[in-house]
């Protein structure tokens, strides 16, 4: 499955269980006040992420699925700049950190 920005690689193990592996990449920036005498009042917080995981689901009835993911988020940038953008003031150094999800989803129309 190809959803940009997300690519998939699925397998049906059984007609209920289906294994996935793949990754997505996200974004996000927001307005933060780092409240450092160096810095302006006001700074842009940009960061992208990388994140490979692994998914398993199991169909409990044609509506509801059981769910196990993991894997781990890796910080591809993360950044400092002034409000407007325009100018950059530090890259931040971030670790990737892992993560494991159990989860049961209900969908109104079955598949």
């Amino acid at each position: 499955d190809l959803m940009l920005p997300q690519l998939y690689i699925n397998h049906h193990l059984s007609a209920k269980d289906k294994l996935s592996a793949g990754f997505s990449i996200s974004g996000e920036h927001f307005y933060i006040s780092p409240g450092r005498a160096d810095l302006p009042a006001t700074c842009m917080y940009s960061r992208s992420n990388l994140r490979p995981e692994i998914v398993y689901e199991h169909g409990m009835t044609p509506l509801t699925k059981l769910f196990l993911k993991g894997g781990s988020t890796i910080c591809i940038n993360s950044r400092l700049y002034s409000s407007s953008g325009n100018s950059r003031y530090m890259d931040i150094s971030q670790k990737p950190s892992f993560f494991m999800q159990v989860g049961v989803s209900y969908g109104i129309m079955g598949m």
